[in-house]
């Protein structure tokens, strides 16, 4: 399996970090994650001149520097290219969703946070995928939609975040 391969799996590194839209900075929480998501789809779909730049702080800023801090060397060359094409289907996805549903006065989305997965195995295929050698915290999220009507939003998915102060 690539190393995109694990990045598309949990969609890592979609970084929420405490990034601020319009001057407002979001906690590292569920709450946070929630308004933020709010945001972005409302910026998406007023057709905001900033909504590329609200999509656009959904991702981690110096991928480089990030990339060569946390992970082997072996991989620092790959996890940028294959992180920028990961981020670029999950913010395609959000302007998908605020394009789609957000038109609907019901449509609304939940943050809800999910039990950490069990760590890479260190023995077998999985010890050969890129993985945190240091100071990264992954937090996976169900975000869901509020709406009661089938028809105005997707169910759910599940999405995995890391913070980065």
């Amino acid at each position: 399996m690539k190393s995109s391969k694990l990045i598309a799996i949990i969609v890592l590194l979609a970084s929420i970090s405490r990034v601020s839209i319009a001057q407002e900075v979001f906690p590292d929480s569920a709450e946070g994650l929630q308004r933020q998501i709010t945001e972005t789809i409302q910026a998406s779909i007023s057709g905001d001149q900033v909504a590329s730049g609200v999509l656009a702080s959904l991702g981690i800023p110096n991928l480089d520097r990030f990339f060569a801090a946390h992970f082997e060397p072996r991989f620092a060359t790959q996890l940028p290219s294959d992180y920028t094409n990961s981020l670029a289907k999950f913010q395609s996805h959000i302007a998908w969703i605020a394009a789609n549903f957000g038109k609907y006065s019901d449509f609304g989305l939940k943050a809800e946070a999910l039990d950490h997965p069990a760590p890479l195995a260190e023995v077998g295929f999985e010890s050969l995928l890129p993985k945190p050698i240091e100071g990264v915290t992954i937090e996976n999220y169900r975000l869901t939609s509020t709406s009661s009507d089938p028809k105005h939003g997707p169910p759910s998915w599940v999405s995995g975040f890391t913070y980065i102060d």
